[in-house]
């Protein structure tokens, strides 16, 4: 659930930075087209992804091995962009990165069907590139 209060507070603010968002909780599974909307509005310009999906600095026995998953490219056009804290291992963030990379070239061209691809052929990352 959002605070819309606490992003009214933040939207009032001026300053050089840019809003930084990770969704309805610091971890969020997904985030929709319209919570994105909501915030947009809320602050008044499109916000930067602050995405913790991927994060372990909390808790350094669990380790992110999955796709970037549960954003829709449909959120693309929506964002000024999108930062990912990364688990802590190096060699954890592979998959991870690389379909968050495939992510952000989803739907670029309009070919929906071609962005889909993209992301299902993520979810396969571990079995192409981890030999362990």
């Amino acid at each position: 659930m959002l605070d819309i209060q606490k992003l009214m507070d933040l939207a009032e603010f001026q300053f050089h930075g840019r809003h930084k968002f990770s969704g309805g909780k610091v971890i969020s599974r997904v985030l929709t087209v319209e919570s994105i909307e909501e915030v947009t509005e809320v602050l008044r310009r499109p916000p930067v992804i602050w995405d913790n999906l991927h994060a372990n600095d909390y808790d350094q026995k669990r380790v992110f091995l999955g796709p970037y998953q549960g954003r829709s490219p449909d959120l693309i056009p929506k964002l000024r962009g999108v930062v990912t804290n990364p688990n802590c291992e190096f060699w954890a963030n592979f998959i991870a990165i690389h379909t968050l990379a495939q992510w952000s070239h989803c739907n670029g061209d309009g070919d929906r069907e071609k962005s889909e691809r993209l992301l299902k052929s993520g979810k396969n990352a571990k079995k192409k590139f981890f030999c362990f």
